[in-house]
């Protein structure tokens, strides 16, 4: 984790240069979920219901869920000033899908394109709506174009390293 904090404030062409939507990065947990207009409940080990839902400050959105990942795992340090070529965020990691989006602001519509080079052509759009500060609503259709909804709930996450550094080593301070 400390490495690549220190990577996003050192060596940014590790991650892309596209902004993301402003002030929502963060993790969100995937409080409703339906597909195919068959609400879920929560699991674990369901491979189609999303468990949990991060949004980069970049344009970057990761989705955890049972589905497996069949992991990039190419071992090798690339430098590139490609978006779509910075593999640094997925590479090696499982249980979550990366994507790559486009927002168009006019209709509140996301476009997602899988990352990993093993889902070329995995495709998600969706219809993006943010009725408070801590609640994104997603609603569209999945990797399989199968009608797809999700309500998610921001997760107030503090770290460990970035409470020591605001408040200092020898201060105390609860998580």
């Amino acid at each position: 984790g400390f490495k690549t904090k220190q990577g996003l404030k050192n060596d940014r062409f590790q991650y892309p240069s596209q902004p993301g939507i402003k002030g929502v990065a963060g993790i969100y947990n995937v409080s409703k979920f339906a597909i195919n207009t068959d609400t879920l409940g929560y699991s674990k080990t369901d491979p189609l219901r999303w468990t949990d839902l991060v949004f980069e400050e970049w344009n970057t959105i990761s989705i955890r869920s049972n589905r497996p990942v069949i992991l990039d795992s190419g071992n090798v340090d690339k430098v590139s000033s490609i978006d779509s070529d910075r593999a640094y965020e997925f590479e090696g990691s499982g249980g979550r899908h990366y994507y790559s989006y486009q927002f168009d602001s006019a209709s509140s519509t996301l476009n997602l394109t899988n990352r990993n080079p093993h889902y070329k052509g995995e495709v998600l759009k969706l219809k993006y709506e943010r009725p408070d500060d801590s609640t994104i609503v997603l609603s569209g259709t999945n990797e399989n174009n199968q009608p797809v909804f999700a309500e998610l709930r921001k997760i107030n996450k503090k770290y460990l390293l970035e409470e020591v550094a605001r408040r200092g080593r020898r201060k105390s301070f609860k998580l």
